[in-house]
């Protein structure tokens, strides 16, 4: 127990005194198993420590194991306290185990805060924001209806068409937004999923214009992944986007299994390499009408899915974009007949 990391193991017996002691952080708090053992908590820390240490070390002697936080010296301390039982006899030990998490508590406290920030920029994007722009927007169509009321045609005013362009690109901006800050590296629920159905299910929810989508090898085995449902319908839906966004109206973009994974590939212009990691980058685009965070979405649902992204040139003619998710886990399902009467189901996972 000497070489236990930033922490102390203690003995206790019925009586609640220190049998023996042993820890580095014995001595980091100035103290040693000779200043420990024989006493009582109440002989070495102050009464609220020491209070609610015998609670717990009371509990253990019914057979009742604690983890608690702790607070001493300017430090944090997690401590577990665990009864003692010999066969056939009642509890008359009690161990506990204490370790020193002042820096783990610390970085838990700044994701919190972090959390708490974002959240708090959410709610800015979603309501200071969102709320202005659609009043703006309002207006526009008033101005509109107006003029078509007047006999005028306001499409041909070139103010009011960037105006309504500028509004439709800022609440793009906030959708994007929110889904970094709000849904960031997390998954939830893991399910299997049809990679050739869910991408045929994002394709019409996308305007993807005179744009096609081909399900490469659609029959081929298997096609069944693991993946969180709603964040891969985002992952998909972004890159359509993209694809569309860069490859023009009629761009041609398909998806397919490869050994360890899949891909969702265009025939746009394609992405040179230099520009391969700075794509994935929050608020880089190399056109106009992009908000610049689709593929930065698209890299935290990988990375949240615990995959592997690559781009490359696509397969194509025009040699467009091609990005490649790996460590991708498939579900390969088989069924074997054991005898007439009996149907044997082989699952692997």
């Amino acid at each position: 127990m000497e070489n236990f990391p930033d922490g102390a193991v203690y003995l206790f017996n019925r009586d609640l005194e220190y049998v023996r002691a042993r820890g580095t952080e014995l001595s980091r708090v100035g103290l040693s198993p000779d200043d420990v053992q024989g006493k009582t908590p109440h002989d070495i820390f102050s009464r609220d420590i020491a209070d609610e240490l015998c609670q717990y070390l009371e509990e253990a002697l019914t057979g009742v194991a604690n983890t608690f936080e702790q607070e001493y010296g300017g430090e944090r301390y997690q401590t577990q306290t665990v009864p003692i039982q010999l066969e056939g006899e009642e509890n008359t030990q009690i161990m506990a185990v204490t370790q020193n998490i002042t820096e783990e508590s610390k970085n838990r406290q700044k994701m919190q805060q972090k959390n708490e920030q974002l959240e708090e920029f959410a709610s800015i994007l979603s309501h200071d924001l969102r709320n202005p722009l659609s009043v703006a927007e309002g207006h526009l169509e008033l101005a509109v209806t107006r003029d078509i009321h007047n006999g005028e045609d306001s499409t041909e005013d070139n103010h009011i068409v960037k105006a309504q362009n500028a509004i439709e690109r800022c609440q793009g901006l906030i959708n994007d937004l929110l889904r970094l800050s709000r849904e960031g590296d997390r998954v939830d629920d893991i399910e299997p999923v049809r990679l050739d159905n869910m991408a045929e299910e994002c394709w019409e929810t996308v305007e993807t214009a005179a744009a096609t989508l081909t399900i490469e090898d659609r029959h081929s085995d298997p096609q069944t992944l693991k993946a969180d449902r709603t964040r891969l319908k985002q992952l998909l839906e972004n890159l359509y986007r993209n694809g569309v966004e860069h490859g023009g109206k009629d761009v041609r973009i398909s998806v397919g299994v490869m050994n360890d994974g899949f891909y969702v590939a265009d025939t746009g212009p394609g992405i040179t390499e230099s520009a391969r990691e700075k794509v994935f980058e929050a608020g880089y685009s190399t056109t106009g009408e992009g908000t610049g965070f689709g593929l930065r979405i698209v890299k935290q649902i990988t990375d949240a899915h615990g995959w592997e992204i690559n781009i490359t040139t696509a397969e194509s003619e025009q040699d467009g974009a091609r990005f490649e998710f790996t460590d991708v886990q498939f579900l390969d399902w088989s069924v074997r007949v054991v005898c007439p009467c009996t149907l044997s189901f082989i699952f692997s996972f």
